[in-house]
C-alpha cells in the first residue's frame, strides 16, 4: 500500500502541514485557566445554590487595580488628589467600555469612597502605611477567557495612558485574570525559547545518528507536521466539538511531547533503514524491514503513551482531562506521521534518501544503492568477516557483558535498589499544595503586584471565602432567629479556626469586628442610615462622622444580603495565603462547624471520605428548608484536588495494568508485567526523591532560579508527571526488549542476545534519550515554577531511564529470566550462539578457543589451514 500510494501520502501530509500553519497557532489564544469544583461534590452543590441565591455573586471575578509608589521616587504615599482624579477618569473609561461589551459588574475601591459617608469603608482598600491602595473591578467570570483577557489588555493600556506620573506611581493590574493573561503570554514566549534551544541541538544529534542530512529533512518535516497538525486538530475540536478549553500551559506540553517523540520515532525508523541499506538491502526491502522491526517498536511505544494519557480523561479535573486529551492527540498524530510519512517519503525518492553523503560520508552502502540481497546473504556476509565488529570492542560491550554475568547481575540489581532507598525515603516528605503562585511567571508585573498586595493586605483579600445562610421556605433573613444563627456561626469560625488572629477576618450583618450584632441593633443602624441628614450631598464633617457607622453597616448589609432578602453571607478573609497546605485544614474545620450547625437545623448530612465531601445517598430530608453552604475559589480548588488524588491510585493501577497487558500481547510474553514493574519503580522513586531535595530543601538554590526551592509541588504536577514518566520509561524499554527478542529468536543465547541488542541499540537509545532530555530540559528555561518542576522531573526521569535502567537494570534482570521470560513465545534452546562465538571474539580467537577446549595442540599452520 505504501509503495503504491507513497506520493499521495506525502501530498496528504503536506496539505495537513499547511492547514496546521493556518489554524494551529490559534490554540495559543484559547487557554482557560479557571478552576471549578468537580460535579457532584459538596463544593459544586453549594456553588450552584449560591449562584441561584445571588444572581451575579457566583459569577464575579475580581481584577485589581493596584496603586503603589515607585521605588526611589519622590512619592510620599498614594493618598493623593491626582490619583483620585485618575481613578474617576478610569472608571468613566470602564463604563464606556461596558456599554458595548457588558462584562463588568461594578467597581469599588479607596478612591471611590474617599470623602463620602463611606469614608470608613475605604480604609480596607489602603495599606496602613498608605504606600498601597487598590480598586476592584468586578467582571463576569463566566464569559469566554479570551474576552476577559482582551479586557485586561485594554485596561492596562488605559492605565498607562491616564497615569498622572509614571515616575512616581506604579499603577497596574493583578488578580486571577491579570495573572492568567501573563501566564498565556509567557507560554507563547517559552515555546519560542524551547524551540530555539532544543530543536537545533536535537536535529543536529538526529542528523549525526542517521548519518544523512537527507533523512534529517524527513525528521524536520515530521516534527513540524506533528506539532502543527496536533494544534490544528485541537482548535477544531474546541471550536466545533464542544471540548472544554485547556489551560494555557497545555499547548507547551503538547508541543514538547510531539517534538520529542517525533524525533525519537524518526531516529528509530531511519537508523534501522540506514543499517539495512548498509547491509546491502534494496530501498524497498530496507523500508519493509524498518517498518517490521523499528515500526513495531514505534507502534508499541505510541500505544503505550496514548493509553497512559487517555487515563487522565477519567479524572474529575478539567485541567488534567484536557492535558490528557491534548497529549493523546499529539502522540497519536506523531505516531501516524512517523509510520506513514517516513516510509512514503523514502519510497517516493528512493535514490535521494538511500545516498549517505551528508553527516556521515562513510555511511554509504558498500554494495551500491538498490542492490538486492536476501537475508541469508546478508547474515553470511556478516559472519564471514574475519574481524570482530567495532561495537564488540568498546566499553558498552564489555560493560553489558559484565552486568549480565552471574553473580554480577544480581549484585547490580541490589546496588541500584539500595542506592534508591535514601531517595525513596525523601518521597515520604513530598508536600502537595494548591499554591497558584507556582504558575505565575517570575518577574511578571501582575505577579510582582500580587506579592506586594499579599504583603500589605489580608492574605485572603484576593480570594475570600463565603458562607451563605438560607432560611428556606421563602423566609426573610431579616429576623432575630436568623441573626442569632448567623452570629453564632460567624463567631465560631472566628474563634475556632486560624481566623482568631484577626478580629476583622470574619464579617457578616450579624457579626462585625469580632462582636455579634443583634437584630435590634441591625434595625437601628439601617434606620439611621436612611435618615435624610445622612444622605445629603453637602453633609457636614460632624454629621459625616455620626453617619459613617450606619452607612458602613448599610453598605455591608447590601453586599451580604441578596435581592430577595432570603440569604445572608458571611465573608471570610483568612490571615494566610488561601492556596497552601494550611487551607485544607481550614476547610475541614469550617465544614465541621457547618455540619454541627446543620445538625441543629435537622438537615441531611454529608459524608466525608478521601475523595472529598459528597452528598450522602438520597436527597435533603427537607429540600425547602434552611441551608448553609461554603463557597470560594479555594473551596472548589480543594475539592478538585481531593477527588483527583482519591481516584489517582486506582487510575494509575488500572492504566498500567492495561499497558502491561497490551505489551504482553504485542511482545508475546507473560513475564513482561513483572519485569516492567521492577524497572518502573526505580526511576519513579529516584526522580521524586531527588526533586524533593531540589524543590523543597533547596540543595540547588545556588544554581539558578529554575532549580530553586519553591516549598513543594503544585498539586497536579505529580498527577501529570507520574503517568508521563511511566509512559516514557516504557518507550526505550520496548525498543531494547524488541531487539533482544529478535536475536533470541534467531538463535542467540540470552546473554548474547542482550549484549548484541545493547550494542546495536545503545547509541540510538542514548541519542534518543539526550534528544528527549533536551526537549524537556528546555522547559527549565521557563519563567513559571510549574514548568520548571515538570521539566526537571521529566528530564531526570529520561536520563535515569536511558543511562541507568536500560544500561544496567534491564540487561541484568533479563539475564536472570531466560527460562520464563519468553513464555508462551517459542524460542530456540539448543545450538545457540554465545558470547564466545566468532561474531563477538573474532575468527582467530574463536578457533584458538575451540581447539583449546578440545585439547588440540595444532600448529598455527594447521589452524590457518582449518
Amino acid at each position: 500500500f505504501l509503495n503504491n500510494n507513497c506520493r499521495k501520502i506525502v501530498a496528504f501530509w503536506f496539505v495537513v502541514f499547511i492547514w496546521g500553519i493556518v489554524t494551529g497557532p490559534d490554540l495559543l489564544h484559547m487557554g482557560d485557566d479557571t478552576q471549578k469544583a468537580p460535579k457532584g461534590s459538596r463544593a459544586d452543590t453549594d456553588l450552584n445554590r449560591f449562584t441561584d441565591l445571588y444572581t451575579t455573586k457566583g459569577e464575579e471575578l475580581p481584577i485589581i487595580v493596584l496603586f503603589q509608589c515607585q521605588k526611589e521616587s519622590k512619592c510620599v504615599n498614594v493618598d493623593q488628589p491626582e490619583l483620585t482624579k485618575f481613578s474617576t477618569a478610569l472608571n468613566l473609561e470602564v463604563e464606556r467600555y461596558n456599554t458595548t461589551h457588558r462584562n463588568v459588574f461594578y467597581t469599588m475601591g479607596y478612591y471611590q469612597y474617599n470623602g463620602t459617608v463611606l469614608d470608613d469603608v475605604k480604609q480596607s482598600f489602603i495599606s496602613k502605611d498608605k504606600q498601597l491602595a487598590y480598586t476592584t473591578v468586578v467582571v463576569n467570570g463566566t464569559i469566554i477567557t479570551s474576552k476577559r483577557y482582551e479586557f485586561v489588555y485594554w485596561l492596562n493600556d488605559r492605565i498607562k495612558e491616564l497615569n498622572p506620573d509614571s515616575r512616581k506611581y506604579d499603577i497596574g493590574l493583578t488578580g486571577f485574570d491579570a495573572l492568567a493573561a501573563d501566564g498565556t503570554d509567557a507560554t507563547k514566549d517559552e515555546i519560542g525559547k524551547v524551540d530555539s534551544f532544543s530543536v537545533p541541538v536535537a536535529l543536529a544529534l538526529l542528523g549525526y545518528m542517521v548519518g544523512s542530512w537527507r533523512l534529517l529533512s524527513i525528521g524536520l518535516f515530521n516534527m513540524g507536521t506533528s506539532i502543527l497538525a496536533s494544534f490544528a486538530i485541537m482548535v477544531a475540536l474546541l471550536k466545533y466539538g464542544g471540548l472544554p478549553r485547556p489551560e494555557s500551559a497545555s499547548a507547551q506540553l503538547m508541543q514538547v511531547m510531539a517534538m520529542s517523540l517525533s524525533i525519537d520515532y524518526v531516529l528509530f525508523l531511519c537508523r534501522r533503514f540506514r543499517d539495512e541499506i548498509k547491509s546491502g538491502s534494496s530501498t524497498k526491502t530496507a523500508v519493509y524491514r524498518s517498518l517490521l522491526y523499528a515500526g513495531h517498536v514505534v507502534i508499541m511505544s505510541g500505544i503505550t503513551i496514548v493509553v497512559v494519557f487517555l487515563g487522565f480523561t477519567f479524572l474529575p479535573s478539567r485541567t488534567v482531562v484536557m492535558d490528557g486529551t491534548s497529549c493523546s492527540i499529539g502522540v497519536t498524530v506523531t505516531l501516524l506521521v512517523a509510520l506513514t510519512n517516513t516510509p512514503a517519503m523514502i519510497l517516493s525518492f528512493p535514490l535521494f534518501f538511500s545516498t549517505f553523503n551528508g553527516f556521515c560520508g562513510k555511511c554509504a552502502s558498500p554494495y551500491g544503492v538498490g542492490t538486492v540481497r536476501d537475508n541469508a546473504q546478508i547474515e553470511y556476509a556478516r559472519l564471514d568477516s574475519p574481524k570482530v565488529h567495532n561495537m564488540y570492542t568498546g566499553f558498552r560491550f564489555k560493560f553489558t557483558k559484565l552486568v549480565t554475568k552471574w553473580p554480577y547481575n544480581v549484585v547490580s540489581i541490589l546496588i541500584l535498589y539500595i542506592l534508591v532507598i535514601p531517595l525513596a525515603i525523601q518521597c515520604t516528605r513530598i508536600d502537595i499544595n494548591e499554591d497558584i503562585i507556582a504558575s505565575i511567571p517570575r518577574g511578571s508585573d501582575a505577579g510582582d503586584r500580587f506579592k506586594s498586595m499579599y504583603a500589605h493586605f489580608p492574605a485572603g483579600t484576593l480570594s475570600p471565602f463565603y458562607i451563605y445562610f438560607h432560611p428556606g421556605d421563602g423566609k426573610s433573613v431579616f429576623n432575630s432567629n436568623v441573626f442569632a444563627k448567623v452570629g453564632k456561626l460567624s463567631e465560631r469560625i472566628q474563634k475556632e479556626t486560624a481566623c482568631k488572629v484577626d478580629k476583622n477576618s470574619v464579617s457578616s450583618p450579624a457579626y462585625l469586628r469580632g462582636k455579634r450584632i443583634s437584630f435590634a441593633e441591625a434595625e437601628a443602624l439601617l434606620l439611621a442610615a436612611k435618615l435624610p441628614i445622612c444622605n445629603r450631598n453637602d453633609i457636614s464633617k460632624e454629621m459625616l462622622r455620626l453617619c459613617s457607622t450606619p452607612k458602613e453597616y448599610e453598605f455591608l448589609f447590601q453586599q451580604a444580603v441578596n435581592e430577595n432578602q432570603d440569604a445572608m453571607l458571611i465573608t471570610i478573609l483568612v490571615p494566610f495565603f488561601p492556596f497552601v497546605t494550611e487551607t485544607q485544614d481550614f476547610i475541614d474545620q469550617v465544614y465541621d462547624i457547618i455540619d454541627e450547625e446543620l445538625d441543629d437545623l435537622t438537615l441531611s448530612k454529608y459524608r466525608r471520605d478521601r475523595n472529598g465531601l459528597i452528598w450522602d445517598e438520597g436527597v435533603e430530608t427537607n429540600p425547602g428548608g434552611p441551608a448553609i453552604g461554603f463557597c470560594g475559589f479555594a473551596v472548589g480548588f480543594d475539592a478538585q484536588m481531593r477527588q483527583v488524588y482519591g481516584l489517582f491510585p486506582v487510575l494509575i493501577a488500572t492504566t498500567l495494568s492495561a499497558v502491561f497487558i497490551v505489551l504482553s500481547i504485542m511482545l508475546k510474553s507473560a513475564f513482561v508485567p513483572l519485569r516492567l514493574a521492577l524497572t518502573l519503580f526505580l526511576p519513579l522513586l529516584a526522580v521524586y526523591g531527588l526533586a524533593v531535595l531540589v524543590y523543597q530543601d533547596g540543595i540547588l538554590n545556588w544554581l539558578s532560579a529554575s532549580t530553586s526551592s519553591i516549598g513543594g509541588f503544585y498539586w497536579y504536577i505529580p498527577i501529570l508527571i507520574t503517568s508521563m514518566v511511566c509512559g516514557l520509561a516504557l518507550d526505550y524499554d520496548v525498543f531494547l526488549i524488541s531487539r533482544i527478542i529478535e536475536h533470541r529468536e534467531n538463535g542467540y543465547d540470552i546473554r548474547a542476545s542482550i549484549v548484541k541488542a545493547s550494542c546495536e541499540t545503545g547509541g540510538t537509545i542514548s541519542a534518543a534519550g539526550i534528544i528527549m532530555t533536551l526537549a524537556f530540559g528546555g522547559m527549565l528555561l521557563s519563567n513559571q515554577s510549574t514548568m520548571d518542576v515538570s521539566g526537571w522531573l521529566l528530564a531526570t526521569a529520561v536520563l535515569l531511564d536511558t543511562f541507568v535502567v536500560n544500561t544496567i537494570l534491564v540487561p541484568a534482570l533479563m539475564s536472570l529470566g531466560d527460562n520464563i521470560a519468553w513464555w508462551p513465545r517459542k524460542v530456540p534452546m539448543n545450538n545457540l550462539v554465545t558470547l564466545e562465538d566468532s561474531e563477538f571474539v573474532g575468527e582467530q580467537e574463536f578457533l584458538h578457543s575451540s581447539h583449546a577446549n578440545d585439547g588440540d595442540t595444532a600448529s598455527s599452520d594447521e589452524l590457518e589451514a582449518s
